[in-house]
């Protein structure tokens, strides 16, 4: 696992979950480099989608 997505998983440990382009600010990524992170640790079932209301955030699995 990279240190990006160490990261990236300790920011959804400490906000139960977040969109992508806030998460995207919180980790000085763009919106694509964000997408393949998150794309890598779906498959590692680390991450996935959940739709909260109109939103689809990014939480642990």
């Amino acid at each position: 696992m990279t240190e990006v997505q160490t990261r990236l998983l300790q920011v959804l440990e400490e906000t139960g979950g977040v969109t992508g382009p806030v998460l995207a600010g919180r980790l000085n990524l763009t919106i694509r480099e964000l997408e393949r992170e998150i794309a890598a640790l779906r498959h590692m079932e680390k991450v996935r989608g959940e739709r909260r209301g109109s939103q689809v955030v990014v939480c642990l699995w």
